[in-house]
């Protein structure tokens, strides 16, 4: 499938069968949310003969239908019934379903947290919930929260299943300090933040080897799949002789954010200190828009020459009204830096 869209602007676009629309749905579902907490009213609460609880997450507008494992009912320290109020939480697994089991490794946030720090720790998952309503550092936020949840699952049963508990005991909308959600939490699992942290990369590598669990990439030579700072980067790359060996590159953007427009500043950087840049100045939560074929000929600061072998996508976004954004429009793109 060509990553341009020819198609001329006004064309109506082609009919979808029943199937490709349910399957983009479902595709749109598992890529746009990661980490899920819904909460609303129990309703139509059966217990099924095979072992699975079936029922229905609503409020006042909207009904989700849901269901809890045979596996996991055995843990729930209450029995559901119809009327009870409940949060349903979920983690996205590699791209294909949304109820990957909590101790298996999720290669997609595994590979992100071995990728980059990022902009934020664990303890700032713990104690500031902002960055999860923000749509710039949101992607790490939830890299972290999955990190942390995997941690405690396998690391922390007992403790976890009673430290839910009493959050949940707490008056609704209750208000923590930073430092209160702290020593919370640290009593409970009797460690601290970041001393579990500092241990996930020893604990991590140990579990991929156990479970046999490989971080490669599945992309295909020439081809580079990125999500960074909630976009999405599809990117091909081939080697021109008659351009001097040369990378022409071309690709498609998506904003992955499912709340607003945004805008992006992707760069391919390669391994011989070269770039070639695109500025998005806004576009729509959602939304695709092509990356038109280009050379990479742009040098960035420090590079060391040579002919690239290969490659990397770097996605950078603001708000559109931001003055990062602003810059940008007036043609102020940074440049970057090899080795950063």
């Amino acid at each position: 499938m060509s990553l341009i869209d020819d198609t001329p602007e006004g064309t109506n676009a082609p009919e979808l069968t029943v199937s490709e629309l349910s399957r983009g749905i479902k595709r749109t579902l598992e890529t746009t949310y990661g980490r899920v907490r819904v909460r609303g009213e129990l309703g139509r609460v059966t217990f099924h003969r095979n072992g699975h609880c079936y029922l229905d997450l609503k409020d006042e507008n909207a009904v989700l239908a849901g269901v809890i494992w045979k596996s996991a009912i055995g843990g729930l320290d209450i029995r559901p019934q119809e009327g009870d109020e409940g949060i349903a939480t979920g983690f996205e697994s590699n791209g294909e379903r949304i109820d990957v089991h909590p101790a298996r490794v999720n290669s997609r946030y595994a590979r992100q947290a071995k990728q980059r720090a990022g902009q934020l720790t664990w303890e700032s998952v713990i104690s500031d919930d902002s960055a999860f309503r923000g749509d710039i550092l949101a992607g790490d936020a939830y890299t972290n929260a999955w990190c942390l949840h995997w941690t405690l699952v396998k690391r922390f049963r007992d403790q976890y299943r009673d430290y839910v508990i009493s959050l949940a005991a707490r008056e609704p909308l209750q208000e923590l300090t930073e430092n209160e959600r702290l020593r919370s939490f640290e009593a409970a699992f009797g460690t601290t933040v970041n001393e579990l942290f500092a241990d996930f990369p020893r604990f991590l590598d140990s579990e991929l080897r156990r479970q046999k669990v490989s971080l490669r990439s599945p992309n295909r030579a020439g081809e580079l799949v990125t999500q960074e700072q909630l976009g999405e980067v599809r990117m091909k790359a081939i080697r021109r002789a008659d351009l001097a060996g040369q990378l022409l590159v071309q690709g498609e953007l998506r904003n992955a954010s499912p709340f607003r427009a945004l805008s992006f500043h992707v760069t391919v950087e390669t391994d011989a200190g070269l770039y070639a840049e695109w500025f998005v100045p806004d576009l729509a939560s959602g939304r695709k828009v092509p990356l038109k074929r280009q050379v990479v000929r742009q040098q960035m600061q420090n590079a060391p020459g040579g002919l690239s072998q290969t490659f990397r996508v770097r996605i950078r976004s603001a708000l559109p009204d931001s003055d990062d954004a602003a810059a940008w429009k007036q043609g102020d793109l940074p440049v970057p830096v090899f080795g950063q």
